[in-house]
């Protein structure tokens, strides 16, 4: 089977989802932002950014990577087309009138962008139409797509998973990621697993980190540069410096999933507080490696199978500093936090995502 995959090749999720189906397919990556890895072995990457320069004109671009998938699907003899994201991979994807075509929503692409202005939701709406399938993580974005008139029986609902491999409790490394950090050890450490986008409101929790450091000198905040947004990020580092914050905030460049555990492990709190979200796969791999959360009340947060987490209000600066220092100050709810998010991340997991995501594709094509 030859699988089409439109989706941005320097994403999490889109590894992931490869990582799961590289050996049982062949795949065809074909990227709608600058890719900057390399891809898995056996994976053919398209940089669709780097096709000459009609690529590279941006009222024309789109239309012409539309075109040239089209072309590319009939070459290459496709028998699946899939999009990752309704924005963007979805607009690319309706272009080439290829079926079966497959949408993966991940979040905003639902639950914001048909509000932004009456042109995106007429665009996301026509995506829908033109897609076969839509597939969610969340009981949240498929309550989402049904409000948007998608008939329940073309939904796919599969949650992403959370490798509890890596995010776990153990081994205790919190000293020694500490020290390589020149974090100091008791100093209360807060961590944000977000990325340098304005969706994810970390300048709001730098105005929550500058209230907390009056009675909290020896905090520290840690960043991680992901997928940053370059005007959002100069807007953070001037934020940091009329805050005088510098010496509280530990900037790091994007790191592996074993780092991401060790410094979920490392901290006392992770703070993810953006004002959509689809699934949170950050916030649950967090809670599976025993690190307390303090989350948005967004509906992805709200069922009780998000675990045990503290909720405040999005654009809440002080809701957000409360909740962040009773995590902080609270050693008793610090560690029931953490206990009953292990016993969550604990329970039996569901079929892997590689089952799940192969038995989705024979059921759109002929494969056995």
């Amino acid at each position: 089977m030859r699988i089409c995959l439109i989706a941005s090749a320097d994403s999490i999720h889109t590894r992931r989802w490869i990582d799961a189906l590289v050996p049982r397919c062949e795949i065809d990556l074909l990227s709608y932002t600058p890719s900057h890895a390399p891809p898995p072995e056996g994976v053919n990457l398209v940089d669709l950014t780097q096709l000459g320069w009609r690529a590279a004109i941006p009222r024309f671009r789109f239309a012409y990577w539309g075109l040239w998938i089209r072309d590319h699907l009939r070459q290459r003899s496709a028998d699946l087309l899939h999009a990752h994201q309704v924005t963007g991979a979805g607009w690319l994807g309706s272009m080439t009138g290829f079926h079966p075509f497959l949408v993966s929503a991940w979040g905003s692409d639902l639950l914001r962008d048909p509000e932004r202005n009456p042109l995106r939701n007429t665009l996301v709406r026509h995506v829908l139409s033109r897609s076969d399938c839509l597939v969610v993580p969340s009981v949240a974005l498929e309550r989402r797509a049904r409000e948007l008139g998608i008939a329940s029986e073309k939904i796919r609902s599969l949650p992403w998973e959370t490798d509890t491999a890596p995010f776990s409790p153990e081994p205790d490394d919190r000293e020694a990621t500490r020290t390589r950090l020149g974090i100091p050890l008791l100093a209360p450490t807060i961590f944000c697993p977000r990325a340098l986008t304005p969706l994810y409101r970390i300048h709001v929790l730098l105005d929550a980190t500058s209230q907390l450091v009056r009675t909290i000198p020896r905090l520290r905040l840690v960043l991680i540069r992901y997928l940053a947004d370059a005007s959002y990020e100069e807007r953070l580092r001037t934020q940091i410096e009329k805050r005088s914050l510098g010496q509280h905030v530990v900037w790091l460049p994007e790191q592996s999933e074993q780092a991401m555990a060790r410094l979920y492990r490392a901290s006392d709190v992770a703070v993810s507080i953006p004002a959509s979200e689809g699934f949170g796969r950050s916030v649950f791999e967090a809670m599976a490696a025993g690190c307390p959360t303090v989350v948005t009340d967004l509906p992805a947060f709200a069922s009780q199978e998000s675990g045990a987490t503290l909720r405040v209000p999005v654009d809440d600066v002080h809701a957000t500093a409360h909740a962040i220092q009773r995590v902080l100050s609270d050693v008793n709810l610090r560690a029931r936090l953490a206990r009953e998010n292990r016993s969550r991340s604990a329970q039996p997991a569901p079929l892997p995502l590689a089952e799940r995501a192969w038995s989705l594709y024979r059921e759109w094509t002929s494969a056995p």
